[in-house]
């Protein structure tokens, strides 16, 4: 789509049963904004603003077809795998550009771990204040459960014990 600007007029045309026009403008603007994984396009019809769903936009200098709506406004959508940095995205080999868990204890469970992983978000797995042969177990699960996958997990620095450290 090119950029509307004042010069040149843009409009908005149905394209099949999936569009519309919708009102009242302001409560439909309101649901609109929650949605925001869809684009957004105020028109005007019958000299009032509206909302228009699903259709073809396009800029002309010609004058309209009668089945056309002139554009006031467009705003696209924002999905949340196009939030953060790509590269981020790339490196970790991620969908979206989410990270939680390393809650100690195992409060961020191997469960949460991996079902974020299946998703393509990045988690971790909360190892500290856990046994070694726990946290073996728990990465040992997740490492089966998710494949190639991006995980992480945390590691607690245990200076007052060494020999756990060394374990872990």
């Amino acid at each position: 789509m090119k950029t509307l600007t004042n010069e040149v007029p843009c409009w908005w045309r149905p394209h099949g049963s999936l569009s519309s026009t919708t009102g009242p403008f302001s409560s439909s603007l309101a649901d609109a904004l929650l949605d925001v994984g869809r684009r957004i396009v105020v028109v005007e019809t019958g000299g009032e603003l509206a909302l228009a769903r699903g259709g073809v936009l396009f800029e002309d200098a010609g004058p309209p077809r009668a089945d056309s709506c002139a554009v006031r406004a467009v705003v696209p959508a924002l999905c949340p795998w196009q939030l953060g940095d790509p590269g981020f995205l790339q490196s970790h080999r991620l969908r979206y550009p989410y990270v939680a868990g390393a809650m100690a204890n195992g409060i961020s469970s191997v469960e949460m771990v991996c079902r974020m992983a299946e998703v393509g978000m990045l988690a971790f797995f909360g190892a500290a204040g856990l046994e070694p042969d726990r946290v073996e177990q728990a990465i040992e699960q997740i490492s089966k459960t998710v494949g190639s996958r991006s995980f992480g997990s945390n590691l607690i620095h245990s200076p007052s014990e060494p020999g756990l450290e060394d374990r872990i």
